[in-house]
């Protein structure tokens, strides 16, 4: 019993270790942590951004460095640069 009960967590941690999304728990964890360390940039809309942005793209996700604070994956900085600016 002790034998499958140890594949079974050995697949699941395995598994996990391919994926670079966060889970919303730890994506969660992160922007709090992110959130308190500077509070007036990290508005209720930012803080989802944030949660969204490494629940998608996991430790890639960036600060774009605006206020108030935007979270972006790498591809949507590239997208975001190709553009040129809409200001």
């Amino acid at each position: 019993m002790s034998r499958s009960l140890f594949a079974i967590t050995m697949l699941a941690l395995a598994a996990a270790g391919c994926e670079d999304h966060y889970s919303t728990q730890d994506a969660y964890s992160i922007c709090q942590d992110l959130t308190d360390r500077n509070p007036a940039t990290n508005s209720p809309e930012s803080f989802n951004d944030c949660v969204a942005c490494y629940e998608s793209c996991g430790e890639d996700c960036a600060q774009a460095g605006t206020a108030p604070e935007t979270y972006v994956c790498p591809d949507e900085v590239d997208e975001g640069t190709a553009g040129g600016s809409t200001d």
